[in-house]
């Protein structure tokens, strides 16, 4: 994957931000004002007659609303046992985030759900036929041969953190000041989880420190229900227990051809429902998937933090967000990039409301997370609440 290695503060000013306009039809630069989505799937019989050269619309979220982008269909290109439609962006008018956005025909039918890239310009399309004929279906290895277009943001997360991110094959970038300028509108009103819109998925959430993941949903099956990204969350498409999602507000697109173009968005309103399940061809959102949040205390310096990490099936990918995110916050509230050594206590609450308190330790908080992790990890199946005092 690419990486990325400068904060978005920094990108904002070296690179051009561009705010297509457009406001539920979509208008401006590049928009088709007579597109209108039906959120209405085409057959597979209607897919398979798709052929290169025809017309279609790429339907995507920026910071001024719904744009339409006109595209050309390319030549079908087969990745492991997935066939997909394709189109060219050599402009890189799209980028990590935009996974998902609907493709529709020039009568605002769905075609499928923008995806991925591969050889240079080339963009992926999976088809709406397989996001939905996979739900239910039990997950397989992805074994993708394409770079997919979704991005993980943090805000407050450290650069030794980010850099775990990355050797891990995770697309992380650092959301910085700009995002937490935006970050009030959480909880406020006017955003839901609907096809077409942004949507974050937020592991970690917190004060001093938030994860999540951005992309978009392509089509509403039902009222319960939401297929959205065009590809796994998580590389094996394991399920990931019901992983929190929350509606996004799109701050900004940054264009940037050569780290890879993406979209700046943050989490918005209220928690809407989880992941049921997350496939090679897509993710099922419900909305009365429950989440089952781990609440992690910090106590240091003479301040009491608490953040709160979804219970992931995964638990490699759980200890990147729970270690990360502890390093993170403990680096915070030290107001500094290394903490030093310090005595740590730990006392674990379970779901019986019993409590074990673990022999203190002496880590060194610039990088204790991992430490920490290790002492808590074997327990963490029955956990609600990590209590971490840094003496």
């Amino acid at each position: 994957m690419k990486k990325v290695t400068q904060s978005v503060a920094a990108i904002l000013i070296a690179l051009l931000v561009v705010g297509c306009g457009g406001n539920g039809a979509g208008t401006g630069s590049g928009s088709n004002t007579n597109v209108a989505f039906r959120d209405v799937p085409l057959t597979i019989t209607q897919i398979n007659a798709l052929k290169a050269g025809d017309r279609a619309f790429a339907m995507v979220e920026r910071e001024s609303g719904i744009v339409f982008v006109p595209i050309t269909l390319g030549n079908r290109y087969t990745a492991g046992a997935n066939d997909y439609l394709t189109f060219k962006d050599s402009d890189a008018k799209f980028g990590f985030g935009d996974s998902g956005s609907p493709i529709l025909t020039p009568d605002g039918h769905t075609i499928g759900a923008l995806s991925g890239s591969y050889g240079g310009d080339n963009v992926l399309i999976t088809p709406i036929d397989k996001m939905l004929n996979a739900v239910g279906r039990q997950a397989s290895a992805s074994n993708q041969s394409f770079q997919t277009k979704l991005a993980w943001f943090g805000v407050g997360v450290s650069d030794r953190a980010i850099n775990e991110f990355k050797e891990s094959n995770i697309h992380f970038i650092d959301a910085g000041p700009t995002s937490q300028a935006h970050a009030a509108t959480r909880g406020g009103p006017g955003f839901e989880l609907i096809a077409g819109r942004s949507m974050a998925v937020v592991p970690f959430d917190g004060p001093l420190v938030k994860m999540f993941a951005i992309g978009t949903l392509t089509h509403d099956p039902n009222k319960n229900e939401s297929l959205g990204f065009g590809h796994p969350l998580n590389w094996d498409g394991s399920p990931f227990n019901g992983m929190p999602v929350s509606p996004a507000r799109v701050v900004a697109f940054v264009r940037d051809p050569f780290w890879g173009s993406f979209k700046l968005a943050v989490p918005a309103g209220e928690f809407q429902g989880g992941i049921a399940q997350d496939r090679n061809t897509g993710i099922l959102v419900e909305r009365t998937r429950e989440t089952q949040w781990i609440n992690l205390v910090v106590n240091a310096n003479g301040r009491s933090t608490t953040h709160r990490v979804c219970r992931l099936d995964d638990m490699n990918f759980q200890s990147l967000f729970v270690a990360n995110g502890l390093d993170s916050v403990a680096q915070l509230m030290f107001d500094s990039g290394n903490p030093g050594w310090h005595e740590t206590n730990i006392t674990l609450t379970f779901a019986n409301n019993e409590t074990m308190t673990l022999e203190p330790g002496f880590y060194n908080w610039a990088f204790a997370g991992y430490d920490v992790w290790s002492a808590i990890a074997d327990h963490w199946l029955h956990t609600v609440r990590v209590e971490i005092t840094i003496n």
